[in-house]
């Protein structure tokens, strides 16, 4: 009989459970850097603005076309017929002379055009006033202003009927007697004194109550002006007489114009027609459409008396320094200290303040401390309150006077970002438009070129983490 087989039996051992060092220490760094994913999607961001260097250039001198306002009293003919004026465009006439004459059918014309032909009737003053006409017109000459030529003949045929004398006219007017005409021929005597312009607009009792945005569109002005030997209708305006020396320029103002010039009583400005520079009063005027602003002058209005719209720059001075957004600008509150309590002391070099403290058994100590000084002037330093409470009582050195802390005062500043903290940096303002300030470069714990600071301070406090 055969024998049975023997089972085999197989023990299986469990094996026991390693801990692997390096999944333990991968698995903790994926979890950081998951948390750390996380955490930089989810957090509020902070934005920022790299600081530049800048100026107000960009805001002066800019040119404004201003309206001008004056007394003009407008002078019409009586009758028809062919104007000739005896005086100048921006010469001064006195009341009752000549102003000028009315011809109804043109014949005195033709008198007077061969009595200045056979008459040498230019004085050294007329030939004077020639040649400034046309040094004039010589330095003041664009190739694309035809119409100025015709201004220029007719400038220089004025000088020549204004040397006609009285007299000439007198004897013109008996030559129209003998020939039974003196009817069709007046001269018209100047109702007033003041400086003549030979052209008209509609606006000649213009004021300041009138100004609105719309007279600022040149697009359909036009000026009425007329010459000798032009053809009149009865009742026409042919020109005005100016009798006040004082005069205004009304120009619109944007809001950085307003916000520019809010505190100014008086400015300096410069007509760019040619380069006249002069000194006027100023004021703001708000209407329910903008700002202007009202230029007062009491000088060099015959100047300009023909020109309804004149081009002018003011004059500014030009700040440069940093550019930094407005939004990024903060007042931040300090702890004010007499200056001369701000002394060197301690066991190094640095400047603070011996400060003041009482411990339990009623004894006082004398500490050395080294606040953040933001701002110091000749009276006072402007404190950061880390290291000082109200109440706290600073020593002056060499001296039983004390000062207990609770005075403030306001510093302007921004929040520096460079070390992923904010840190306050004090600024001086220059100069402002509508978004940016210029601020002073080289501020004792100022800002530099480059550095970064939170776009809107408002959104952060001193020594904040922030994240960019």
């Amino acid at each position: 009989m055969a024998k049975a087989k023997k089972k085999k039996v197989v023990h299986m051992h469990k094996r026991r459970f390693r801990l692997n060092i390096g999944v333990v220490i991968f698995g903790v760094v994926f979890l950081y850097l998951l948390f750390y994913i996380v955490a930089y999607i989810t957090r509020d961001k902070i934005s920022y603005y790299e600081v530049v260097k800048g100026s107000s250039s960009e805001q002066a001198n800019k040119t404004y076309t201003g309206i001008a306002l004056r007394d003009e009293t407008i002078f019409t003919t009586n009758t028809a017929g062919y104007v000739n004026f005896y005086v100048q465009e921006g010469q001064r006439v006195s009341v009752n002379s000549t102003l000028y004459s009315i011809d109804e059918n043109g014949y005195v014309s033709e008198l007077l055009a061969s009595s200045s032909e056979e008459s040498n009737i230019l004085t050294n003053e007329n030939i004077k006033d020639i040649k400034d006409k046309i040094s004039q017109f010589t330095a003041n000459y664009e190739t694309n202003g035809f119409s100025a030529v015709y201004d220029f003949k007719y400038d220089l045929n004025a000088v020549l009927l204004d040397a006609l004398s009285v007299n000439m006219l007198d004897s013109i007017y008996d030559t129209l007697e003998a020939n039974g005409q003196s009817n069709v021929f007046k001269i018209i005597k100047a109702p007033q004194t003041g400086i003549v312009v030979h052209n008209t607009d509609g606006y000649e009792t213009l004021t300041l109550d009138g100004i609105h945005a719309g007279l600022f569109d040149l697009t359909n002005y036009s000026a009425n002006k007329t010459k000798s030997n032009d053809l009149v209708n009865a009742n026409a305006a042919i020109g005005k007489i100016i009798q006040d020396e004082v005069w205004q320029i009304v120009i619109p103002l944007s809001a950085d114009d307003v916000t520019k010039y809010a505190e100014k009583t008086s400015l300096n400005v410069r007509f760019t027609k040619d380069n006249m520079e002069a000194r006027c009063n100023f004021e703001i005027q708000t209407k329910a459409d903008g700002s202007y602003g009202v230029l007062t002058f009491y000088r060099f209005m015959v100047r300009y008396a023909a020109e309804r719209y004149i081009d002018l720059q003011i004059l500014d001075s030009v700040a440069e320094g940093l550019k930094v957004p407005k939004t990024a600008v903060v007042d931040f509150d300090l702890y004010t200290i007499p200056a001369e309590y701000y002394v060197q002391g301690g066991d190094s070099d640095s400047y603070g303040f011996y400060l003041e403290t009482y411990n339990e058994d009623g004894t006082s100590t004398i500490k050395f401390i080294t606040p953040t000084v933001y701002y110091v002037t000749d009276e006072l330093c402007y404190v950061a309150k880390d290291q000082l409470q109200a109440k706290d009582i600073i020593i002056k050195p060499d001296s039983s006077e004390r000062y207990q802390i609770g005075a403030t005062g306001v510093v302007q500043g921004a929040y520096q970002i460079n070390s992923g903290y904010t840190i306050f940096k004090r600024v001086e303002i220059l100069e402002e438009s509508n978004d940016y300030y210029i601020i002073k470069e080289g501020v004792s714990n100022g800002l530099i070129v480059y550095d970064h600071i939170v776009l809107d301070a408002s959104l952060v406090d001193e020594s904040e983490i922030v994240y960019q």
